[in-house]
């Protein structure tokens, strides 16, 4: 029942944002407020249908979309890849281009674990979830206030030190990595 709450909060949201503006209208972020209204390509869908299905899958709607937003915020910064798949697929390599075990910017990527998606109603809800949000052509608020970095509570990365923290959603930290000057 809760995640069909949540959802319905995110439609209303949707809803209630009666002008739309393109990425020319002004920065890309504004705020806590996103414009994402660039067109996405069906690898975009499928590649942040599948992080967020990896990642978060077990997690209520708040922790997908917050997954769906670090995404799309990576995306869009300058000092990550600027496709999806390139953000999601960022890893350090061996010397046979190679994934390094646990050296992802998304755990699930180089876990060792095989990447099969297991339950497809679920990865099915979430591909219409993220169809949903990137259609809408809303301007829309990013409940990680900009995060670009996660991890669960009961881990201490090194890196966390260096980024601003923004919020805690179930069991996850999130972090916004600041832009230089």
């Amino acid at each position: 029942m809760r995640p069909l709450i949540g959802f319905l909060l995110f439609l209303c949201i949707c809803a209630t944002i009666q002008k739309k503006l393109t990425e020319s209208d002004f920065d890309f972020r504004v705020g806590n407020h996103y414009n994402y209204s660039t067109e996405y390509t069906e690898e975009d869908i499928t590649w942040l249908s599948k992080n967020i299905y990896f990642e978060a899958r077990n997690q209520e709607i708040e922790g997908q979309f917050a997954v769906l937003f670090v995404t799309l915020n990576r995306v869009a910064d300058n000092r990550f890849p600027n496709t999806v798949k390139e953000v999601v697929l960022q890893a350090q390599l061996n010397s046979n281009l190679i994934p390094v075990r646990d050296k992802c910017q998304f755990s699930w990527y180089c876990d060792g674990k095989k990447d099969i998606i297991d339950d497809m109603k679920t990865f099915a809800e979430i591909r219409k979830m993220v169809l949903t949000f990137l259609q809408s052509n809303s301007i829309m608020y990013d409940i990680t206030n900009g995060a670009t970095h996660y991890h669960a509570d009961y881990v201490h990365p090194k890196w966390a030190k260096d980024k601003t923290k923004t919020i805690t959603i179930g069991n996850h930290i999130f972090y916004r990595w600041e832009k230089r000057n």
